[in-house]
């Protein structure tokens, strides 16, 4: 069974994922530590990928003059549209325990992150092994979010019984 290993940032990466996945969960609680943190690391993703996209579709279109200073105004626009993408998307969540705590969700959150892994790291790979790296985020970030499901149940039955 040949294969390329994970190198060490690809290991952190999933290790950092699975940690932020198990949080995942709690992103509808207004009060909770996740909602403030998964808010910052949204922004964050979205400000990446809306810098990429402008970097890689306009950058090599405009004419030499605004060399000095377009990276610049990629970066704020994309810190702004980053940061009111997810602002609104946050204003948007559900109440708590309700459809993001769902194993549905957990798939979905899961998908999303892999596609912006690719987006931002893999798409110009031509290696067979990219696929098996994209699945170990997957597997990462979804097994990550199942944990919390899980602990959840188990922690929700075992307040019943002590009472």
């Amino acid at each position: 069974m040949g294969g390329t290993p994970l190198t060490w940032e690809q290991v952190s990466t999933g290790f950092i994922l699975y940690i932020l996945s198990s949080e995942a969960p709690d992103i509808d609680h207004k009060q909770a530590y996740a909602n403030r943190l998964f808010f910052l690391f949204f922004w964050i993703l979205l400000t990446l990928v809306i810098f990429r996209t402008l970097f890689v579709n306009f950058y090599y279109h405009l004419p030499p003059t605004f060399d000095p200073v377009i990276e610049e105004v990629f970066l704020l626009v994309s810190l702004a549209g980053g940061g009111l993408i997810s602002f609104a998307s946050f204003k948007l969540l559900p109440v708590h325990r309700g459809p993001v705590h769902t194993v549905l969700f957990g798939f979905v959150y899961s998908v999303v992150l892999v596609a912006a892994y690719w987006y931002l790291f893999e798409n110009a790979s031509t290696e067979n092994s990219a696929l098996s790296r994209m699945l170990f985020i997957f597997l990462c970030s979804f097994i990550g979010f199942l944990n919390h499901l899980i602990l959840d149940k188990f922690s929700g039955k075992l307040k019943k019984q002590s009472s």
